[in-house]
């Protein structure tokens, strides 16, 4: 079996409610804190990653006529060095998963064995989409969900969360109350803009909402430094967050080490942080880098900055030897969902509440593109068990949410 030919549709999903963020996009801080809530939603009308889902769907072909997807996210759709990675992997097996992300999509190669056209081009978040897709082949070709290719489930259902945004507290309690009132019982704040606010809002849901809920905290970076995060993290202690995520302005493993032990509150950390790497090699080694130090006891991961399935997994295996939870962060649309729930269904360190937001809920999708999408019950959502990712998509969906597109080779 061959790659023919690769197309990749830039998807904007409506989304459901908006999921401004606190911090600030370059991770730099912010110095005031003390941002009105009309001033954060303006945002909202500013950067369209807060009111829409922006993502890559990748749709590879093989000369035997089985066709493979992938989805990742992507702000602004297929790039140059995209078409480049694809036009690499044209002519290529796609059951050849790992020698093809290792060697043939950046085109590099130890072994000599690569004939890609096109040598040394550089890592992007893109080209873990393509592994997806030939995941998804390899599972269509086999008859088995892709979960099974992994070694088989850890559990049946997977405990799932939404993300509330910074908006007016008021707004903050109804979207909260929307998921608790199905059943889900994890959710993530947007905290960063105003301090003030941000800790009338714990205070506000606890009052309301008791102590049975699990909350997270999401700075964005916008605490900046270890003194700073310090000061609000002590604050923050008494309404029980389960961790904190990118409480400082960069990826510095020591200086979330000190934060951890100066606050005692559970530390999360993006191996993303302060620069978009996203091979399996970068991962591996930034989780060693935290595992080593002690620095977190969590780690968040989208399964594209890690290369693709099989680096998350690596990833996720390596914390489960450190006792480190790994939240695999975040999904897309209905494929991505997918994609997310098989990898961290393998996982024996997934135990936490993944970042897979269901439809209609904040922070996820408003609509979507696949024929059935994936619904959650009480709080759960199970990986599809069809063959492949198990999801089947609208080529009218998808037309209607396409804002590009781009095709190499025959498809």
């Amino acid at each position: 079996m061959k790659i023919t030919g690769i197309k990749g549709y830039h998807l904007s999903l409506p989304m459901h409610s908006c999921s401004v963020s606190g911090g600030t996009s370059d991770h730099s801080g912010n110095l005031y804190r003390n941002i009105p809530e009309e001033e954060t939603a303006s945002w909202a009308k500013l950067i369209p990653q807060f009111t829409s889902v922006r993502s890559l769907l990748i749709e590879m072909h093989t000369d035997d006529g089985v066709v493979g997807y992938g989805e990742v996210e992507s702000d602004y759709g297929p790039s140059p060095v995209f078409r480049l990675a694809c036009e690499n992997l044209i002519g290529a097996d796609p059951s050849e998963i790992q020698y093809n992300m290792r060697e043939r999509v950046a085109g590099r190669s130890n072994t000599g064995r690569t004939d890609a056209p096109h040598p040394s081009l550089p890592v992007i978040r893109e080209m873990a989409g393509l592994e997806f897709a030939m995941w998804d082949i390899a599972g269509k070709c086999a008859g088995l969900p892709v979960y099974d290719l992994l070694g088989g489930r850890m559990r049946e259902k997977q405990a799932v969360s939404v993300i509330i945004g910074q908006k007016p507290v008021e707004q903050c309690l109804k979207e909260i109350q929307e998921a608790l009132s199905v059943g889900i019982r994890t959710i993530k704040l947007r905290v960063g803009a105003n301090d003030k606010r941000d800790i009338e809002l714990l205070k506000e849901i606890r009052d309301a909402f008791g102590w049975e809920i699990i909350l997270r905290a999401d700075a964005g970076g916008a605490w900046g430094n270890v003194t700073e995060a310090v000061r609000v993290l002590r604050e923050m202690d008494p309404y029980n967050l389960q961790y904190v995520e990118h409480a400082l302005n960069r990826y510095d493993a020591e200086s979330y080490r000190r934060l951890r032990e100066m606050t005692g509150i559970p530390i999360c950390m993006s191996v993303e942080d302060g620069g978009s790497m996203p091979q399996t090699f970068t991962a591996l080694t930034r989780t060693a880098e935290i595992v080593r130090l002690d620095a977190a006891d969590v780690i968040s991961l989208s399964p594209a900055q890690a290369g693709g399935i099989l680096g998350f997994t690596q990833v996720a295996a390596f914390s489960e030897g450190a006792g480190i939870e790994v939240i695999a962060d975040r999904s897309l649309g209905g494929l991505s969902q997918a994609i997310l729930l098989h990898a961290a269904a393998t996982g024996n360190s997934c135990d936490y509440a993944q970042t897979v937001i269901p439809n209609g809920f904040a922070s996820g999708c408003e609509e979507d593109y696949v024929c059935q999408p994936l619904t959650q019950n009480n709080g759960f959502m199970v990986a599809p068990a069809g063959p492949g990712f198990g999801v089947t998509l609208d080529p009218e969906k998808i037309k209607k949410f396409c804002i590009a597109e781009e095709s190499v080779g025959e498809c």
